[in-house]
Formats: C-alpha cells, structure tokens, sequence
C-alpha cells in the first residue's frame, strides 16, 4: 500500500464474486477506482512492487512463479504538488475482516525490500 489519507495505491488479495484474486486499486481525493484484478490459484501467493522515478509497477501471481504486472502508476499522482502535503512513501502489509470476524488466515512468509534493476518502462 502506498498511502496518504487521500491519495494511496493497494496491492490486494481479495475475493470477488467468491473468487480470490490479486488487485490493484487506486484512490486519488474521492475517486476510488478498481484498475486490475486477475484470478489466483489457492495457495501462497507473491505480491510485488517496482519503482523507478516515474513509476510504480504493481505485479502478483503464486508463488514460486514469476509474478504477472498488473498495472502501472505514476509517482507524480503521490507527490506533494499533486497530493498536497505529501510526506514521503510508506510500504505496509496488513490483513483486514473489514470489522468482521473473518475465518480466512492471512499468514506473511516474507517481506524483502531492495534496490532492483530498472524495470521497463
């Protein structure tokens, strides 16, 4: 997730209409707005994501593949200019019921965070 309260992207695993899948979801101000989703397999799961200074590339799939892009995003649409008061990116990983006790367990193996060769544009 990269976040301000008004302006931040998800990288998300998901069920939609009972299947589980990997999405994208942008909010900028009051637009929410769902930019990908593909289907996931049962299983673990790998989520990425890219950067260079222009972009971020969000990217998942199961794990022990190489994980599918799912969409591209501008940084300028975090910045200060754009956001307004901006302060910086922040990477997080969370689970949520949405308020509700949920049966379905969220367990994290791994989290890696390093510099990475320039991804394509």
């Amino acid at each position: 997730v990269f976040m301000h309260t008004g302006h931040h992207i998800d990288l998300a695993v998901t069920l939609r209409d009972g299947q589980r899948v990997a999405l994208v979801r942008r909010r900028h101000d009051d637009l929410t707005v769902e930019v990908a989703r593909t289907p996931l397999p049962p299983g673990p799961v790998r989520l990425e994501v890219q950067s260079n200074t222009w972009a971020y590339f969000f990217l998942a799939g199961p794990a022990g593949q190489e994980p599918a892009r799912l969409a591209k995003a501008q940084s300028k649409f975090l910045s200060t200019e754009f956001a307004g008061g901006f302060t910086g990116i922040y990477l997080a990983l969370y689970a949520t019921g949405h308020g509700q006790p949920c049966a379905n367990p969220a367990d994290f193996a791994g989290f890696d965070y390093a510099p990475m060769p320039e991804p394509p544009k």
